[in-house]
């Protein structure tokens, strides 16, 4: 916890457009990323966002659909905090964090009953109506962090899922409907399926101070502001999800502003991860 005068101090540099890393109150810190470093997944990618360093990977495993979206595949997610993370976050304070913070993630993702909705293409994850589907267990380390930790985990998910690639599989003919057909896997990467992510969002946490707002603030900048939105953008500018913290009210003047700062940054991050993780495929086939 930062105590009065470092809040003050931090407000005050807000006010004057000054932050005490040397960045203006819109700017962000620097961003990058990795792939393929998780050689057991299909796909896997490592962020670091100034002092935050995250590590996702994604296994795609065969599963049976729900009952209510038969024809859908399915996605889930969970958060690790590492124990090098920091003391504070050990024990019951790292699995709260954990959790909440998977919670958020998988909303980003979620669909609606019908299966539609999901910036993700479920549909395309089914191979047998009703009885078998790809699974994307996304699985996300925390390994050190500095403020706006959903935001690096949000790109990470993002480069990972556009670094996954899926088997392709082949399904057995069977002379009876209700006979279980087999299913082959074809292990030639080149046969091996991509995961569309041009709908996918990045998010960005948007804080607020008095009359400042602020963007990729760090650990102490979240706690001296007033209020911290997680927003959650696609590639066309739509807001899909939004978390407030739990601190003081916002205004709707206030809540308008943040969420245009995050529509107007959100494309300039989608472009260059993606530009980043197509270049990194070509450079690995070529």
């Amino acid at each position: 916890m930062i105590g009065a005068d470092e809040k003050d101090f931090i407000r005050g540099g807000f006010k004057a457009d000054v932050r005490s890393d040397g960045r203006r109150c819109l700017e962000s810190r620097p961003l990058a990323l990795s792939l393929g470093d998780l050689q057991q997944c299909s796909g896997s990618a490592r962020c670091t966002l100034g002092s935050n360093d995250v590590i996702v990977g994604v296994k795609a495993e065969l599963g049976s659909p729900l009952p209510d979206t038969p024809d859908c595949g399915g996605v889930q997610i969970t958060v690790e905090c590492s124990p090098c993370t920091g003391p504070e976050l050990q024990g019951r304070s790292g699995e709260t964090l954990a959790f909440d913070l998977a919670r958020k993630l998988e909303k980003t993702l979620s669909a609606g009953p019908s299966g539609r909705g999901s910036p993700l293409d479920l549909r395309a994850l089914c191979i047998l109506s009703g009885r078998t589907c790809w699974v994307l267990c996304i699985d996300a380390l925390v390994l050190s962090m500095d403020g706006s930790l959903i935001d690096a985990l949000g790109v990470a998910i993002r480069a990972a899922l556009q670094n996954t690639r899926i088997p392709l599989v082949e399904v057995g003919a069977t002379e009876d409907a209700d006979e279980e057909p087999e299913l082959e896997l074809d292990d030639d990467p080149a046969n091996a399926k991509h995961v569309d992510v041009s709908r996918l969002p990045v998010i960005l946490t948007v804080c607020q101070a008095d009359d400042a707002f602020v963007l990729d603030a760090t650990a102490r900048e979240e706690q001296a502001a007033d209020q911290a939105c997680h927003i959650a953008v696609d590639p066309s500018g739509a807001i899909c999800s939004m978390f407030m913290g739990s601190k003081a009210a916002i205004t709707p003047f206030a809540l308008q502003e943040m969420m245009g700062l995050a529509q107007k940054r959100a494309p300039l991050i989608l472009q260059a991860v993606h530009k980043f993780v197509a270049s990194a495929a070509v450079s690995m086939e070529s």
